[in-house]
């Protein structure tokens, strides 16, 4: 996985997979995945970062605290994807 910000466009792109994108698809205003030609997501992108970082109160990114390392291989919950 890669992550892909683009500044001057206010988007990150989260690449799951290293193919090509044939369709995109919106899951919501905002929120799209691309995927390929077997319908498999290949990426993410999401639009107007700083103002989602923003509405959850937080002015950046904030580095990380160790708990990737210590959760490794376990399945990540609904609490491990809220803004902190």
């Amino acid at each position: 996985m890669k992550l892909h910000y683009y500044p001057e466009t206010d988007n990150l792109y989260i690449e799951l997979l290293e193919k090509p994108g044939v369709a995109t698809l919106e899951i919501r205003d905002g929120l799209n995945a691309d995927v390929d030609g077997e319908g498999n997501v290949v990426g993410f992108d999401i639009d107007h970062l700083a103002a989602l970082f923003a509405a959850a109160g937080r002015s950046s990114v904030e580095p990380g605290n160790g708990s990737q390392r210590r959760n490794a291989g376990r399945r990540p919950t609904d609490s491990d994807c809220r803004p902190r």
